[in-house]
C-alpha cells in the first residue's frame, strides 16, 4: 500500500494472514548486527524501506520465500528497534493475503571499550565517617575493599546501588556499575583514595579490565571524640530504657498521642567522658505544609522557577508573550516585572535554573521534553534575554534513552559540581501518564555545561515495576513513536523536578501521577545527592509543575495553579530534651541540664540559591560535669501543629575526644589503641601513642628505657610491651614475673609522665619480637 493512503486489509474466512518473526544471534552487540526475518510461510515483495527501525538504518536484505535476513547498523550506542509493519508482504499461496505485525525486536548497541571509573563524594567530612561513591561506565564484577588504594583512612563497607532491570534500564540495566563505599578517616586532615587499573573486570563478557580512576581526595576535619548514636532500629530498640506513647517502628519513635516521651538508657564508659553536644534530626516526611493563595502575579504563566539570592532579593521566571520574563521581589508578594531573561524558541521551555560566581543559569528544554539547553545571564533584571551557551545534556532523540527531561538543576555545597536531575521515559508510555515517568536519571558537571554523560550516576528515583521484555511505541510531537519498554503492573510516574538541599539532606519536589489516579505533588528525600531518594510524601490537587525555594525566614512551594504552599521547615515544633550525667559511675544520674527547647533553624547560603544553612536541633552540654555515664530524654507535644506530628529520626551525642586522641590529632596519626602503626621496618618498634618520637635502643645489659607523656596515656589508658618468638604466634605481655622479657620499673614524675624500664633478651637463640601498645583498662 501506499505511504500515506488509508490501507485495508481483507483477510477470507480461514484464510491465515502470513506472520513473522524477527531474530538476532544476540541482543547485545558491537557494531552492525544481522537481523533473520522469518515467515511462516513463503511471501514476496519484501524491501528495505518496509522495515521501521528506531536508533538505525538497514542494508544489505538477502533471500527469498519465507527467508531473509537485513543487516542493521545502529546510529549510536543505545537500544535499536527493528519491526515489521502490517500489510507489506504477501502470501505466495493464492489467498492474496497480507502479513499481520512482526513483534518489535529491540538490541542493544554498545561499544567495545574498556570499562573507566570515576570517584565522587564530598569534598570535606565533619567527621571520620566518609561516604564515596564509585561509577563504572559499564557493569562490572570483583569489586572489594581491599582494591581502594586509601592514604589516611579505611574502606570500612561498600554495597553496590541501584536495582537491576532488563533493556529499558541501558544505562541502569546492572547494580554492578555503581557501588558506595563508606570510609574512615584515620587522622584529621586529607585522605586521598584511588581505585587502581586492573582491579575488575567487565560483566560483559569482553574480558576487559578498568582504568585507573581519578584521585578523590577529601578533608577529614573531624576531632574523633566518641559518638552515641541513636539511628538505626535496633539503636532504637537496644537505647530505650522506657517510652510513653511513642512507636519505635523502622528506624522512627512516633508519638501516638498528644503528648509523648522517651527515656534513653545510660550509656556507660570505662573512663570518664566529657558530652560536648546531643542533636536531635526528624524524619524527612516534611507534612506541615499550609496551603497559601497564588504568589506569581497574573501575567506570570506556566510552569514557574524560583530564583531565591538572599534576603528580600528574589526572582521569579516565567512565561509571557511565549517567551521567559524575570519578576523581582523584595517580600515574596509584591512584584516588579524585569522583562526576558531567555531568548525565544530555545529558551520557550524554561526548567529550571541555577548561580555561580554572580551568573545566573537558566536551563531549558529544546525541543519541549527532551534536550536542557544553558541560557546564561549576568542580570536577570536588565531586560535583556541572556546568551545561548548551547545543549547542555544531549541524548539521540532517535535512542530509547533520548526522551524526557524537565529537569532540576541544584549546586551543590559539598562537592561544588552542577547536578542536573531528568525524567527518562524509556520505562513508560509518557503520553498516558502526564509525560512523566517511575524512572529519573542523575548526571553532574563541573560548569553546568559540559561533562553531563549519560549513566554516571545511578538512579535517584528508581520505582519501575516488572520489566516485560516487551515494547511499545507514543508519540510525542517532538518524538514520533518513541520507543519504551512495557511494565507490569501499572506504574506512578514522576517528573518536572524541582532541588532543595537543607544542611546535608537533599528534598525533590514532583508531579506525582499515581497508577489509576489523578495528578498530585510528590515528595523524596536523601541524605546524599549521590544515593537513590525515598518517596516521603505527597500533597495538592492537579498538575503542579513545582518550584521550591527559601524566602522571608521560611520555605516557598510555588506551583503553575492557583495554590501555592509555605513551610517553616522540616523541623515539627513542640520537642524539648535534656541530658544527665552519672559523675561516679553508680548507674545513677547526679546532675540533669534543664529541659530545653530543641528545634532548627534555617538561613540562606551565600552563593547557593538552592542551599539552606542549617542549624541543627542540638543542646550544648558542655556545662555538665565529666561523667562514667550519659543519659538523654525528650518529650512531644503533639499538638503544636495541627495535624502534623513530629517524629524523630536520630538522636546523636557527642563527646569531647580523650587526651590520648587529642595527642594523636596533634601529630596526624591514628589513634588506634592496640595497633602498631610505625613501618620502619625494624624488628623493635615502639607503639607512636605513648607520645614516643624515636625508637627506644635496647641497652647492652638488655634493659629498654621508654618515656610515656602524660598527654598521650591519660584518660585511663596504659602501656605495655607485648612480645613473641614470632610475628605468627599469639602477644603476650611483659610482666614483672615474665622469664627473659619483663618491666622491671614504672616510674611516674612529678608531671605525670611514665619512665618505663624493661628487661629484653633474645630467648632460646631466637630474635625477639616486641612492641609498645597503648590500651584501654579493663
Amino acid at each position: 500500500p501506499a505511504s500515506g493512503a488509508l490501507s485495508v486489509f481483507y483477510i477470507a474466512p480461514g484464510g491465515d494472514q502470513p506472520s513473522v518473526v524477527l531474530s538476532t544471534a544476540s541482543t547485545n552487540v558491537i557494531g552492525a548486527f544481522a537481523v533473520d526475518v522469518v515467515f511462516d510461510e513463503p511471501v514476496t515483495g519484501l524491501a528495505l524501506d518496509d522495515f521501521v527501525v528506531e536508533n538505525g538504518t538497514v542494508s544489505n536484505l538477502t533471500g527469498s520465500g519465507s527467508a531473509y535476513t537485513v543487516l542493521v547498523i545502529p546510529d549510536v550506542e543505545d537500544l535499536v528497534s527493528v519491526s515489521l509493519p502490517e500489510g507489506v508482504v504477501i502470501d505466495l499461496d493464492g489467498d492474496g493475503l497480507w502479513n499481520a505485525a512482526s513483534e518489535i525486536l529491540v538490541v542493544t548497541s554498545r561499544p567495545l571499550d574498556v570499562p573507566s571509573v570515576t570517584l565522587y563524594g564530598n569534598l570535606g567530612a565533619d567527621d571520620s565517617e566518609y561516604s564515596l561513591y564509585v561509577s563504572f561506565s559499564e557493569a562490572v564484577s570483583g569489586l572489594t575493599a581491599d582494591d581502594l588504594v586509601v592514604v589516611n583512612g579505611e574502606v570500612t563497607s561498600i554495597r553496590s546501588q541501584g536495582r537491576s532491570y532488563s533493556l529499558s534500564g541501558y544505562y541502569y540495566s546492572s547494580n554492578a556499575q555503581y557501588y558506595a563505599v563508606n570510609i574512615t578517616g584515620a587522622s584529621p586532615g586529607t585522605v586521598e583514595v584511588t581505585l587502581p587499573a586492573g582491579a575488575v573486570v567487565d560483566a560483559d563478557g569482553d574480558s576487559l579490565t578498568n582504568t585507573v580512576s581519578n584521585t578523590l581526595s577529601f578533608e577529614c576535619a573531624g576531632d574523633f571524640g566518641e559518638q552515641w548514636v541513636v539511628d538505626e532500629g535496633e539503636e532504637w530498640a537496644a537505647a530505650a530504657l522506657s517510652n510513653l506513647n511513642l512507636t519505635l517502628a523502622d528506624g522512627y519513635a512516633e508519638p501516638t498521642a498528644d503528648t509523648a516521651q522517651f527515656t534513653s538508657i545510660i550509656k556507660t564508659f570505662p573512663v570518664k567522658k566529657t558530652a560536648r553536644t546531643v542533636t536531635f534530626q526528624q524524619s524527612a516526611a516534611w507534612e506541615n505544609w499550609n496551603a497559601i493563595a497564588d504568589v506569581q502575579p497574573s501575567t506570570a504563566l506556566d510552569a514557574p522557577v524560583m530564583v531565591s539570592i538572599a534576603n528580600d532579593d528574589y526572582y521569579l521566571l516565567a512565561c509571557t508573550n511565549d517567551a521567559y520574563h524575570a519578576w523581582h521581589s523584595t517580600d515574596m508578594v509584591n512584584w516588579v516585572h524585569k522583562g526576558p531573561v531567555a531568548p525565544g524558541g530555545v529558551g520557550r521551555w524554561v526548567t529550571s535554573a541555577e548561580y555561580k560566581d554572580g551568573a545566573f543559569y537558566i536551563y531549558s528544554d529544546s525541543p519541549n521534553d527532551h534536550t536542557p539547553y544553558l541560557i546564561i545571564d549576568d542580570d536577570l533584571g536588565d531586560g535583556v534575554a541572556g546568551a545561548n551557551m548551547g545543549a547542555a545534556f544531549t541524548r539521540p532523540i532517535d535512542g530509547i534513552h533520548g526522551h524526557g527531561s524537565d529537569c532540576s538543576l541544584i549546586r551543590s555545597d559539598e562537592d561544588g559540581l552542577f547536578h542536573l536531575i531528568y525524567e527518562d521515559w524509556s520505562p513508560i508510555s509518557a503520553r498516558s501518564h502526564s509525560w512523566d515517568s517511575p524512572l529519573a536519571g542523575h548526571v553532574s558537571s563541573e560548569d553546568g555545561l559540559t561533562g553531563f554523560d549519560v549513566g554516571e550516576h545511578p538512579p535517584p528515583v528508581d520505582l519501575r515495576t516488572t520489566p516485560t521484555g516487551t515494547f511499545g511505541t507514543y508519540h510525542h510531537p517532538n518524538a514520533p513513536d518513541a520507543l519504551f519498554e512495557i511494565h507490569t503492573p501499572e506504574q506512578d510516574a514522576f517528573g518536572d523536578w524541582t532541588s532543595i538541599k537543607i544542611g546535608s539532606r537533599f528534598w525533590m519536589f514532583c508531579d506525582f501521577h499515581p497508577a489509576g489516579e489523578l495528578i498530585k505533588m510528590g515528595r523524596f528525600a536523601s541524605d546524599s545527592i549521590y544515593d537513590e531518594y525515598e518517596f516521603v510524601g505527597s500533597m495538592h490537587s492537579g498538575h503542579p509543575d513545582p518550584t521550591v525555594c527559601f524566602a522571608e525566614g521560611k520555605f516557598y512551594l510555588i506551583t503553575q495553579q492557583p495554590t501555592d504552599y509555605t513551610s517553616p521547615g522540616p523541623w515539627v515544633e513542640g520537642v524539648e530534651a535534656r541530658v544527665g550525667v552519672d559523675v561516679d559511675g553508680d548507674g545513677s544520674i547526679d546532675q540533669w541540664t534543664a529541659w530545653q527547647t530543641v528545634s532548627e533553624q534555617y538561613d540562606h547560603m551565600p552563593e547557593y540559591i538552592h542551599v539552606v544553612a542549617l542549624t541543627p536541633a542540638r543542646l550544648d552540654l558542655s556545662a555538665l560535669p565529666e561523667g562514667y555515664g550519659f543519659q538523654f530524654e525528650f518529650r512531644v507535644d503533639n499538638t503544636v501543629v495541627s495535624g502534623v506530628s513530629p517524629i524523630m529520626d536520630s538522636v546523636r551525642m557527642e563527646f569531647e575526644p580523650s587526651n590520648f586522641q587529642q595527642w594523636a590529632n596533634t601529630n596526624g596519626i591514628p589513634a588506634e589503641t592496640g595497633a602498631d602503626n610505625n613501618t620502619n621496618g625494624m624488628p623493635d618498634v615502639a607503639e607512636f601513642a605513648i607520645g614516643q618520637t624515636v625508637v627506644p635502643e635496647r641497652q647492652p645489659d638488655g634493659s629498654l628505657t621508654v618515656t610515656a607523656v602524660n598527654e598521650a596515656i591519660d584518660d585511663g589508658l596504659k602501656v605495655e610491651l607485648w612480645f613473641a618468638d614470632d610475628l605468627l604466634d599469639s602477644w603476650h605481655v611483659a610482666e614483672t614475673n615474665t622469664a627473659g622479657v619483663k618491666l622491671l620499673s614504672d616510674v611516674v614524675d612529678g608531671e605525670g609522665n611514665h619512665e618505663l624500664v624493661f628487661e629484653v633478651f633474645d630467648r632460646n637463640g631466637t630474635h625477639i619480637f616486641w612492641k609498645l601498645v597503648v590500651v584501654s583498662p579493663e
